[in-house]
Order: structure tokens, then C-alpha cells, then sequence
């Protein structure tokens, strides 16, 4: 539905949040790291956080922590360090947030969003423009298994290096 990840696995979303509505346009498929995207307020604490990466769409953060993700669950050493090294960059810029913001916990955005009339939604796209949601990898390891063995097996890890020197020589 949104970052145009595709997989046998992917969630089925609800788009009013209405599990028994199953009218036409109201259900959706989409990968489960944007999912997460869409029910912010039931992330519990410490599962996500919010950091400013700006230039990067957060499509572009879905796609990238999904690589991380299968790197991390590849078992080749090099391509875990390379992947930590990326989550620890990540994390660095939630600082950002928490600076700006006073936290960079989902439920908080959540709730802001969810606060603001739908009028406001122009508004709302330039204030929350930059954020993205970093999710811990803990999260998604199993799945992460599944993508690598599945879309990503023709993406060897062998091509993880590239990867992460495009991310952390990034003019952000």
C-alpha cells in the first residue's frame, strides 16, 4: 500500500481501523514495517522511537531498516557490524527529536496526530516532515529471516557493504 514492498507474508491493513469493516477500499495490503507506521499509539515503550533523518521518505527508512534487518539476521559478521553501525546512526539522530520535541516516543506523536483536524493535514505533513520511525530490530528478527530467504535472496549480503557506505556518507 505504501512503500510498495512486495511479499507473499505482508499484512493485511484495515485502513479505517475497523477489523470487522470489509467493505471495498477499505482493506489493503502493506509490509509490516509500515504497518507499525499506521498504529503508532500501540507501540509500547521502548519497541520504536522517532528520529529526524531528513531527505529520506519514510519509504526509504522502511526500505533501508529492512535490509538492516536482514543483515543483522544473516549471520555474517561484517554485514551485522555494518547494520548495528546504520541502527546506531539511526538512533543518534532521535536526539533531534527529543531536543525539539521533548521525546521521541510513537505513542506521543500518535496522540498529536490523531489530535490535529483533518483540515490540517498539509500542516501537519510539513511538521512532522523529516521524522521517521526507527523500530527495534528485536521486533521484526523473525520476519526478517523470511524476507531473506524469500525477496532478498537475490540481494546477496555481499552487496551490504554498498549499502551502508551510500547510507553513512550520506550529506545528512
Amino acid at each position: 500500500m505504501y512503500c510498495g514492498f512486495e511479499f507473499e507474508l505482508n499484512d493485511l491493513h484495515h485502513i479505517n481501523d475497523n477489523h470487522q469493516d470489509h467493505t471495498d477500499g477499505n482493506e489493503g495490503v502493506i509490509c509490516a514495517l509500515c504497518h507499525v507506521w499506521c498504529h503508532l499509539g500501540e507501540l509500547p515503550p521502548g519497541d520504536a522511537y522517532v528520529s529526524y533523518l531528513p531527505g529520506l521518505s519514510p519509504c526509504d527508512v522502511n526500505h533501508l531498516q529492512r535490509a538492516m534487518l536482514v543483515a543483522l539476521s544473516s549471520g555474517d559478521d561484517s554485514a551485522v557490524h555494518d547494520a548495528r553501525d546504520i541502527l546506531n546512526w539511526m538512533a543518534s539522530h532521535r536526539d533531534y527529536v527529543q531536543q525539539a520535541w521533548g521525546t521521541d516516543e510513537p505513542a506521543t506523536f500518535a496522540s498529536a496526530i490523531v489530535r490535529q483536524p483533518l483540515e490540517d493535514k498539509e500542516l501537519r505533513e510539513i511538521v512532522f516532515a523529516d521524522l521517521a520511525l526507527v523500530i527495534h530490530p528485536r521486533r521484526f528478527m523473525a520476519v526478517a529471516r523470511s524476507w531473506a530467504s524469500g525477496p532478498y535472496s537475490d540481494h546477496p549480503v555481499s552487496d551490504w557493504t554498498r549499502t551502508y557506505y551510500s547510507v553513512i556518507n550520506a550529506p545528512i
